[in-house]
């Protein structure tokens, strides 16, 4: 066994503090078990799913964080899945397919999010100016206070 030791609201501390170890033990272990058991939303693809909480909920590849709009973008700029996988070793030529694959299928949807994701769309929607020198400006807000 090893001891820890944990920094805990009060209440809560107190009421630990009145618990039988077993007890604590297993409310733990079926802590640690929901954690890791993140909902998966399958897709037709094999290696493209989408999990809620990660990238939005938008597409990835399966067991990263890649998402398919960021693999559309390079396969629309004209690189290979040799290329693809040259700046990201850590994928399979299957997933590289896959999220092609997927893009092809939902193109609508994939496009959408890659417009959306630009940064002339983000100013236009959030009010920002983009200098020459490429700084952004948001727009001034009222002091809560009432000063400007």
């Amino acid at each position: 066994m090893k001891t820890l030791t944990l920094d805990l609201p009060e209440q809560m501390a107190e009421e630990l503090a009145e618990a039988e170890p077993e007890f604590i033990i297993q409310v733990l272990r079926a802590g640690l078990q929901k954690v890791r058991q993140v909902p998966e939303l399958v897709t037709e693809h094999p290696y493209v799913t989408r999990v809620p909480g990660k990238r939005g909920g938008r597409p990835i590849i399966r067991g990263t964080g890649i998402t398919v709009s960021l693999i559309a973008r390079l396969y629309k700029a004209g690189d290979t899945v040799d290329e693809i996988l040259e700046s990201y070793p850590h994928l399979h030529p299957s997933w590289v397919h896959d999220a092609i694959g997927y893009y092809l299928d939902h193109q609508d949807e994939i496009e959408r999010e890659i417009h959306e994701s630009r940064v002339e769309y983000l100013a236009e929607q959030h009010n920002l100016t983009i200098a020459e020198n490429g700084f952004v400006h948001f727009p001034e807000q009222s002091d809560p206070h009432g000063q400007q």
